[in-house]
């Protein structure tokens, strides 16, 4: 068991760094560019991951612009969900290597979603639509459970419940505003939860999509730590009540953010 958790360990490492690049542009743009500073600066290759970096002293830009702890983090975070995946899930029945490598994928995307969500109290189309195109080629791949069907029923069924309570806040908070004459532009979660609750059974593992406990919203102030700081510089807009954006999975009670 010792090389497979070494091999993990490393890939990990590395996967962390990639969910850092990820976590850094995404929210601001569909793709993503190299590594770099928050002030935009390019990173040297050496300090590509934030462990070198921290390791190495190149922490901060020639312009001052530091790194924060979380590019650290993530990269002790993602590896560390991953063995623990691999040590509980190893000697299940049905568990082949193809199974191991979708689990483990999603550890990492949820490290994302989670760095994402904390940072910029989004969670963005463009990476569960993939996540569940993901957990459906599980489904399809390999034999442990759940199987398509169940995988499928699993995230209807969550989706919808969660729809339902998404409009239901909407609806609260129209009444209140007119019955009792108050300005509220939030409600108790937004769509990016909703789109949560769509991914299929296989990341949420429970056999039936009946019981789905969401625990990245947990903590609502940990974005204003210094650990979980965006990669740009920022300027905060005040929303729009009822506006909805399309192209990112947003709550409404957060602040919608977007690049200087």
């Amino acid at each position: 068991m010792l090389v497979p958790i070494l091999i993990i360990l490393i890939v990990g490492v590395l996967v962390g760094g990639l969910v850092n690049v990820l976590a850094d542009d995404l929210p601001y743009q569909h793709t993503f560019k190299l590594p770099h500073y928050p002030d935009g600066n390019s990173r040297p290759v050496s300090a590509w991951l934030g462990l070198t970096a921290f390791l190495l002293g190149k922490r901060t830009s020639a312009s001052g612009s530091k790194l924060s702890w979380r590019y650290p983090l993530v990269e002790i975070a993602t590896p560390l969900a991953m063995i623990l995946t691999y040590i509980i899930k190893v000697n299940e029945p049905k568990v082949d290597t193809l199974q191991m490598v979708y689990w483990l994928i999603y550890m990492a995307i949820f490290v994302l979603i989670t760095v994402i969500d904390l940072e910029h109290k989004l969670i963005l189309f463009i990476v569960i639509i993939p996540s569940a195109i993901l957990a459906i080629m599980d489904a399809l791949t390999t034999s442990a459970p759940p199987n398509l069907e169940r995988s499928l029923t699993g995230g209807a069924l969550g989706f919808g419940t969660f729809f339902v309570l998404y409009l239901g806040g909407i609806a609260y908070v129209y009444i209140a505003n007119q019955v009792q004459g108050r300005n509220i532009s939030e409600v108790a979660f937004g769509y990016g939860d909703v789109m949560m609750a769509l991914l299929p059974d296989d990341l949420s593992e429970t056999q039936r999509g009946l019981a789905r406990i969401r625990i990245i919203n947990a903590a609502e102030g940990v974005q204003n730590l210094s650990v979980f700081t965006p990669a740009y510089p920022v300027v905060v807009t005040t929303p729009v009540a009822g506006n909805i954006q399309p192209t990112a999975a947003a709550s409404p009670t957060r602040t919608s953010r977007a690049p200087s």
